[in-house]
């Protein structure tokens, strides 16, 4: 699993390319919300701690389309009940952001070594598919929220952290030179 360095960096770079041209800058709330999407397939550390079983611990049914689409379609169904303005579109981008999880987490794989992510989930219990090749280095951890903090700080997750930085943030940036320059071209 890459860390929440990966996951944060991609959903600000979704959220940046979900912007339609024109649109301000968005404030701190959206930036918030589509990172907490982002993160939110590791809501299974929880029901790990609280109930276990293979589809209540880390990797579990959290971890597939089927989740995020479930996001996508509660945030839409909230933002249209707060008549909020395109609620539709607040749903997919919520949508994009938690998948975009599942797919880091496939890439933080050993290539060769099945996943047993249920991404499928409930056409299919895993995908048993292998990552071609592996983008980020695997954190290894017990799969419990209780052990997370002391996982966080050891040395070799803060150097899978700052090759998180190195490999994301430039996507990032890049992402909002593009949207910079488009925005100038239209002005």
């Amino acid at each position: 699993m890459p860390s929440p360095v990966a996951h944060s960096l991609v959903a600000l770079a979704i959220l940046e390319t979900t912007r339609p041209p024109g649109e301000r800058a968005v404030g701190w709330r959206w930036p918030l919300a589509v990172v907490a999407a982002a993160a939110a397939a590791d809501v299974d550390f929880l029901t790990g701690d609280i109930w276990g079983g293979p589809y209540f611990s880390h990797h579990g049914v959290t971890h597939g389309f089927a989740a995020a689409a479930a996001a996508g379609i509660v945030c839409c169904a909230i933002a249209r009940a707060s008549r909020l303005e395109r609620p539709i579109r607040i749903g997919l981008i919520v949508a994009l952001a938690y998948a975009s999880h599942v797919v880091l987490d496939f890439f933080a794989g050993d290539p060769g070594t099945p996943t047993d992510m249920p991404v499928f989930w409930p056409l299919a219990t895993a995908t048993w598919l292998a990552a071609p090749f592996q983008v980020f280095v695997p954190i290894e951890h017990d799969g419990t929220i209780s052990g997370l903090p002391a996982v966080m700080v050891r040395p070799d997750t803060l150097a899978a952290m700052a090759r998180e930085a190195l490999l994301m943030g430039p996507v990032l940036g890049a992402v909002m030179w593009l949207r910079r320059r488009t925005k100038r071209r239209t002005s």
